[in-house]
């Protein structure tokens, strides 16, 4: 007796397909197998390194080109620097005297320089009947000093001098005096002891008469406006 497990005689391998492949050659012993065309196209891509920026780059040491400065950017720098100019000039006009402007002491006119017969008005008296400042026209408020040049000479210092005033055509004023209270500078000049302290508007007549009242010795006018 066979002691071999019956086989049957026709049995065959099974089939294989001689065709078949792995697409690659087997790789001969000791070599290392090359990447296939497959794997490769599996992997991402990588950007070419040669395009990247270098490790240590910055971008805001990048060379930029310079921009021109707009006109509206002209006009306001233009405009600020006439305006320090402007405000560096007043300054220095306040903090430096002008010499130009130094005060002068104003013309004193002599009582006995106005016309005979006269009074005049003024801003300023020197206290020896000369005015300064002489004027037919006053603002309200402003101090009026008047010297008189008589018509003759005063027969006497305490002789009587009677002064008259009229307001537009009103008597607001009618003092007997002497040539001695009214400042007598010479026997033919008298002068105000004293400015007038009117305030009303309007036009102002002064006459000096002898104390009768018979003859007038000097007489003038001015307006005083609001």
């Amino acid at each position: 007796m066979d002691p071999r497990p019956n086989v049957l005689t026709d049995e065959t391998r099974p089939n294989t397909l001689s065709t078949q492949s792995t697409g690659t050659a087997p790789a001969a012993a000791g070599r290392a197998v090359a990447p296939t065309a497959a794997t490769a196209s599996n992997r991402f891509a990588i950007a070419n390194p040669s395009a990247r920026l270098p490790a240590t780059a910055d971008s805001r040491f990048e060379t930029r080109g310079r921009r021109a400065p707009s006109l509206a950017t002209i006009i306001i720098v233009g405009f600020l620097v006439v305006t320090a100019f402007r405000v560096i000039g007043a300054l220095a006009g306040r903090l430096v005297p002008d010499q130009a402007s130094v005060p002068t002491a104003p013309a004193f006119v002599e009582g006995s320089s106005i016309r005979q017969g006269g009074i005049s008005f003024g801003t300023a008296t020197d206290g020896l009947c000369g005015i300064a400042g002489i004027a037919t026209g006053f603002t309200s408020g402003t101090d009026i000093w008047w010297s008189a040049h008589l018509v003759r000479s005063l027969e006497d210092p305490i002789e009587a001098i009677v002064l008259k005033v009229v307001h537009d055509g009103v008597d607001i004023e009618d003092d007997t005096t002497s040539g001695r209270d009214l400042g007598a500078n010479g026997s033919a000049v008298v002068c105000a002891v004293k400015p007038r302290d009117d305030t009303t508007p309007g036009q102002y007549i002064v006459q000096l008469w002898d104390g009768a009242q018979r003859q007038i010795l000097a007489s003038g006018e001015f307006r005083i406006s609001g």
